[in-house]
């Protein structure tokens, strides 16, 4: 019905429910916040090049693999897994 938080709260006159409309009205900055904090800055300056970041020898390769460990990256670790075997075959 609203598209957005911001969406609601223009609405707010339309909602029927009087606990609900009461309780948007007392949650209004929080809900404005809480869209904040979700909201992905895109627009963050990234210093990093991009090259910079790759990692092409055999060290540089297991220096990833124990990042990847210990922040749970569960699908790169299984994409790097793939990826080696993939070359272990065509080495063949």
């Amino acid at each position: 019905q609203f598209d957005t938080v911001e969406g609601v709260y223009e609405h707010l006159d339309e909602i029927s429910g009087k606990k609900l409309k009461e309780k948007l009205q007392n949650s209004k900055e929080d809900a404005l916040m809480s869209k904040e904090l979700a909201t992905i800055n895109v627009d963050s300056p990234i210093e990093v090049k991009l090259e910079d970041t790759l990692m092409t020898h055999q060290d540089e390769q297991q220096e990833k693999i124990e990042l990847f460990k210990k922040l749970e990256f569960k699908q790169l670790l299984a994409d790097i897994d793939q990826s080696a075997s993939v070359e272990d075959a065509i080495e063949k």
